[in-house]
């Protein structure tokens, strides 16, 4: 009967994402209205009065300086709303627990799905209907879907509105697939002869070939093809694996189809992502193109090494690879990064999406909000389409313009992006991508485009590419970088995968407390064998640590913690795909 009942639940939820407009809501619980929308004495509306609001969280898609942000995305907010926004540079699970447990939290919070039980239970956060209902109407009017869809499984069973899911649409046909991506130092890979893969171990061997021509940069600072960030968790690295191989990891080693949405334990099947992606860098490190800092290194380290020329394979565009190669562009040299497509049978990640949002992006209001109406009034504009059209694009008439109904650049920003490799810092554009309410392939209904103006491929937005881009786009006869992986989806050579949040609507927001120790001590085991892995001189050695490894888990109750999962991604399956 339960099961049932959670299947209506569930039709029901994409129902009302077929919808576009929301019926009227009810009153705001003796809230005060918003200072933006409250009279004057004469009877006209008086000003709102300047306020600041902290958001937490990582919404970044360049380095931010802490505090106040003073960029010109920022600006048009505040001249919009007269809220300034402030923030933290960097953020982690750290910090936000140490505010959850001394109650010092900021006024808004961008949260995780692992977070929102401990929330809610420590009354951390504040219940938001009656606001939605005053300060959020273009929410309701345009997002429906996801605010039923958070009351129902984003609530910790209150069916209270708490968490605003961001991100919502469709995945776009990017302009170029750089996050993530194969990405490598193009003008090196041009020199080898655009020598051809059709695995991990080729590329390898290609890999090596550059930093054995480059083995130090300009300043005679050593070279190595791959460095790996393992601060942000071993999961990281095996999930990467996975997005090229037709699979996804969003739980707890767990590899999933994300066409029967069935999953199977990433560690105790041997060919599990685990160890695949253990074994590659393995083979990297006994080839002498691996760098034994990844073990320390933290994401700065990263951005520096990309840089200065200390490495040549990265999987993603935004870390460190752009700005590099912004430099080159501007210094006039066609040198710098791009990506190469998934060999014949694998396939390229294109993000995470649905109509619902991004469930691990999310806006909460704290309990300690100085303004919970004026918070909300931040939110319901920074989720609607005219907000993500700021976040994404910038500001009209200042860096974009509409031409023939079409959104594209002026040639102020085109010649400070072309000029200026901190343009994104200084500009704001897509600095604030993952506060965006819709995803940059979500369809802007005012020009019906994609949300972000960058992911439309006509002559005005293509005129201005790189010289890099240009060379990429002539070697592989396409017209814009992203259409060489188009044209291998169409031939059938590769398929694309991404995480379609609709799919895994009813999997579990926080596993049960015997289940998550289980689980802390797994990350934690993964954590230290890892290295080990990877510096294992022989295939006997690995295998051997590997084996080793498995029967160490499945003494700290592995299994039981694979077969909740397992069940988990069942009870998931039977729900959204109602078998």
């Amino acid at each position: 009967m339960q099961m049932k009942w959670q299947k209506r639940m569930f039709a029901t939820v994409l129902a009302a994402a077929l919808a576009t407009t929301a019926t009227g809501c009810g009153g705001n619980n003796g809230a005060s209205p918003s200072p933006s929308s409250s009279g004057g004495t004469d009877g006209t509306a008086a000003p709102a009065k300047e306020i600041t609001l902290t958001i937490y969280g990582n919404g970044f898609g360049s380095s931010v300086t802490p505090g106040v942000q003073t960029d010109r995305v920022a600006l048009e907010i505040k001249k919009k709303l007269n809220i300034n926004i402030s923030t933290e540079a960097k953020v982690n699970d750290d910090k936000l627990n140490t505010m959850m447990a001394s109650g010092d939290l900021p006024d808004i919070i961008s949260a995780e799905r692992r977070h929102m039980k401990q929330l809610i239970d420590g009354n951390l956060v504040i219940p938001i209907d009656d606001l939605l209902a005053e300060q959020g109407k273009t929410i309701l009017a345009e997002s429906p879907q996801r605010i039923e869809f958070s009351k129902k499984y984003l609530s910790n069973d209150t069916h209270n509105l708490y968490f605003i899911p961001l991100l919502a649409g469709d995945a776009p046909n990017d302009y170029t697939y750089v996050s993530p991506g194969y990405m490598v130092r193009w003008d090196y890979y041009k020199e080898l002869g655009y020598p051809q893969y059709s695995n991990w171990q080729d590329l390898l061997k290609i890999l090596k070939q550059m930093q054995d021509k480059h083995p130090t940069n300009d300043k005679g600072e050593k070279v190595y093809a791959m460095a790996p960030l393992f601060e942000w968790g071993y999961a990281v690295q095996a999930e990467f694996y996975d997005r090229f191989h037709g699979m996804l990891m969003l739980d707890k080693f767990m590899d999933v189809n994300p066409d029967t949405l069935d999953a199977k334990s990433a560690i105790l099947n041997p060919e599990g992502s685990v160890w695949q992606t253990a074994k590659m860098y393995q083979q990297a490190n006994l080839m002498g193109i691996f760098d034994p800092d990844s073990f320390t290194m933290k994401y700065d380290n990263l951005l520096e090494k990309v840089k200065s020329g200390r490495l040549l394979f990265n999987w993603w565009g935004w870390a460190g690879s752009s700005d590099a190669t912004n430099s080159f562009e501007i210094a006039g040299e066609v040198k710098g990064w791009e990506p190469l497509p998934p060999a014949k049978g694998e396939t390229q990640y294109v993000g995470e999406y649905g109509s619902i949002g991004r469930l691990d992006s999310t806006f909460a209001i704290s309990k300690k909000c100085k303004d919970p109406e004026r918070a909300m009034e931040l939110i319901n504009f920074l989720v609607s389409h005219e907000g993500s059209r700021l976040l994404l694009n910038g500001v009209e008439g200042t860096d974009w313009v509409v031409k023939d109904g079409v959104p594209v650049d002026t040639e102020e920003r085109i010649a400070q992006q072309k000029s200026d490799p901190d343009f994104g810092t200084k500009s704001g554009i897509a600095k604030y991508y993952n506060w965006s309410g819709f995803s940059s392939g979500a369809l802007d209904p005012q020009f019906k485009t994609p949300t972000s103006f960058g992911n439309i491929f006509n002559e005005d937005h293509l005129k201005n590419m790189s010289i890099l881009d240009k060379d990429y786009i002539a070697h592989y006869n396409v017209s814009y970088p992203g259409e060489l992986v188009e044209k291998l989806v169409k031939s059938g050579d590769i398929k694309k995968n991404g995480t379609d949040y609709t799919k895994f609507a009813a999997l579990p927001i926080v596993s049960p407390d015997e289940i998550k120790r289980i689980d802390g001590k797994v990350d934690e085991y993964i954590k230290r064998i890892v290295p080990k892995l990877i510096l294992a001189k022989t295939d006997e050695e690995f295998k051997q640590i590997q084996e080793s490894a498995v029967k160490e888990l499945l003494g700290m109750d592995l299994q039981k913690s694979v077969d909740y999962w397992t069940d988990a991604y069942k009870k998931n399956k039977e729900i959204v795909m109602g078998k």
